[in-house]
Order: structure tokens, then sequence, then C-alpha cells
């Protein structure tokens, strides 16, 4: 792990040099290691998968090292991925700071090579659009009210997309009204949850549930 001790710093962010620059005040900043057993992480799809759900975060930002583990771009360390012949673990956190690192594969495994293939796939056609004007858009929620360019100009739009079926996309709902409720005095701040059920069925799901999310509740035109 020597090697993660010295960083190219011109590889990473700016949010990722200022949090590894800030001094160490508490344990809670310091770094912290992730011990990896390989035979028993690969032993199966399951096991693997598992790991993998838990611990690596694609979508987020973090600081990738190749197999050799010198630093490597976001955008290389997910093509990597894409070969099928790598998986990624999780071997140290400083600062909020996860590090990843590039494993390759010593045996074929057909189910996690293609799993992690679609998944670095996803995770590229997600990266590269960071940064990228968002495409036109024409919304309206279940009170009628529609959202479009010209009403949302110079605000803040959070989007969360989820359908009534979806467990998880439920289960994050009181934290999500958190999130509303901290930035509820701030009016250039627009919370819209885009969900691809009816109307109708909206309206009869926040009444079992209470309302508990409290965003507007969108359908995007057809």
């Amino acid at each position: 792990m020597s090697s993660c001790n010295k960083v190219d710093k011109s590889s990473l962010t700016k949010e990722q040099k200022i949090k590894l620059e800030q001094p160490v005040t508490s344990t809670t900043e310091e770094r912290k290691y992730y011990p990896v057993n390989y035979n028993e992480l690969l032993k199966d799809f399951m096991t693997w998968y598992t790991y993998t759900y838990h611990n690596v975060k694609l979508s987020r930002d973090f600081v990738g090292l190749g197999a050799d583990s010198s630093i490597i771009k976001k955008a290389d360390f997910l093509k990597h991925l894409t070969t099928g012949k790598f998986i990624a673990v999780k071997i140290m956190a400083q600062n909020d700071v996860e590090y990843y690192k590039l494993h390759k594969l010593s045996e074929p495994n057909l189910q996690i090579e293609e799993t992690v293939k679609q998944m670095a796939l996803a995770e590229i056609a997600h990266f590269e659009m960071e940064g990228k004007e968002m495409p036109d858009y024409n919304f309206t929620d279940i009170n009628g009210v529609r959202y479009d360019k010209n009403n949302t100009k110079e605000k803040i739009i959070v989007l969360k997309c989820w359908f009534i079926g979806c467990v998880a996309c439920v289960k994050e709902f009181p934290e999500l009204n958190k999130l509303v409720d901290t930035y509820k005095d701030r009016s250039d701040i627009l919370f819209l949850s885009l969900a691809i059920d009816n109307k109708q069925k909206l309206i009869n799901f926040l009444k079992k549930k209470n309302s508990i999310i409290e965003w507007c509740q969108a359908k995007k035109n057809t």
C-alpha cells in the first residue's frame, strides 16, 4: 500500500485535492484500509456481487488505481472495467475520498465478467454526461403545474427518478425529505421527482403513504 501514500494530485479532481490537503484532526479523517481476500471474494457470483453492491460506488468521485497501484483517471478506470478482465475493489478511504483498485481476474467467470461490463458501460455513459447542458424537458406535476427550461431558468434542479414498485426508491424517501426540508427556504432550488406511474396511481400511493415524500411528483410528457 506504500504506493497510495504518495499521490499524483494532477489526476485528482479539485474537491479531492482539497480533502487530501486538509490536516487530519480526528480519527474519522484518518486513512482506513480495507483488506481484500480475493479467493473468498471470487468464490462465486453472489459473494462478489454483494461485496460490490455495498462497497464499490462507481457513480461517485473516487481515486482510481490501476492493477499496478498507479493512479489513473476515472474514465480510464471505467474503460478497463468494460473489458471484463478486471473487477474493482475498495482498498482505502481518507477524508471521505475512497480509493478503488483494479484487480485482474486470474480465472474466467463469464457471469462476473458480463456484469462488470454492463455496470461499467452504464457508468461511463453517466460520467460523460456530467457537466453537459440538460436536454429540453417539459414535465407536469400531479397538480397540473408545468416545468420547462423557460420557467426553471437559473434554478438548481434536483431530480429523482423512481416508480412505485421500486422498494429501494421508496425506502430512501425519508432521507430525501430531510434534504428538501433543509433547503425549503431556498427559492432557487427546485426538487422534482419523476415517476413513470400514471397520475392516479401516484395520487393513491401518496395518500396511503401519508405523502411521505414532499417532492413534486412529475411525469414526463409524451
